[in-house]
């Protein structure tokens, strides 16, 4: 990973804990975090 793909990853990551750290346990968070970060690659390569 690059840096920007490490901070935007960090950011979306404290962004997830924040909304969800009530609801969900610190893996449900760092699973749903992944998974955003994955669809938006995903996203990235298809418009690319």
């Amino acid at each position: 990973m690059t840096k920007l793909d490490n901070k935007i990853s960090k950011k979306i990551f404290n962004d997830v804990d924040a909304i969800y750290s009530y609801i969900l346990s610190s893996d449900e968070i760092k699973k749903l975090s992944n998974d955003i970060v994955k669809l938006l690659k995903l996203i990235i390569k298809k418009k690319k």
